[in-house]
């Protein structure tokens, strides 16, 4: 478990440039910012019957050679969104998720912004731009990029869904 944490300008030649996975992990309250993959999850690469929560995170500005410039999700991984946030994918797109027989499964749980509208198909989740501030010290032990004024995702989990009484901060 992964909590409260900042991932910024890490690269990897090849796959999951802030965070590579086939195992269980679980990502709440964290920033993944500026990472780069050579050729896929240039934030996060979860693959091989990997579990991935991630639940109240922001993902932004990350980038991939090939695909899932935020996210990329494939061989059998289980990806599970709660409240999160995916945007400004450099390139090779915000969320990828393999298909076909060797695809992977996403779990659009609710109040996802998904700046492309890739990964989510919740009702309450979102594919519009989040309007993020720069990373920086906005209070806290961590750099976040906080909520700009008129974001949509300001109060956009209703106070009955929102299990979250603390943020990364």
């Amino acid at each position: 478990m992964v909590n409260n944490s900042t991932f910024y300008h890490n690269r990897a030649t090849s796959y999951g440039g802030g965070l590579y996975n086939s195992e269980i992990i679980t990502l709440t309250n964290s920033t993944l910012f500026d990472n780069v993959a050579g050729i896929a999850g240039g934030g996060i690469w979860n693959y091989f019957g990997g579990t991935f929560t991630i639940r109240n995170t922001t993902i932004a500005s990350n980038s991939a050679g090939s695909r899932g410039g935020g996210i990329t999700n494939e061989l059998f991984g289980e990806l599970n969104l709660w409240g999160v946030i995916v945007a400004g994918s450099q390139s090779g797109g915000d969320c990828y998720n393999e298909t076909g027989i060797e695809g992977g499964i996403v779990y659009d749980h609710g109040y996802n912004i998904i700046e492309e509208g890739t990964c989510i198909a919740a009702a309450s989740s979102m594919a519009v731009d989040p309007q993020l501030g720069l990373l920086q010290d906005n209070g806290g032990n961590t750099y976040t990029r906080a909520l700009l004024e008129g974001s949509p995702a300001i109060d956009a989990i209703p106070p009955g869904a929102c299990t979250v009484t603390r943020d990364q901060r």
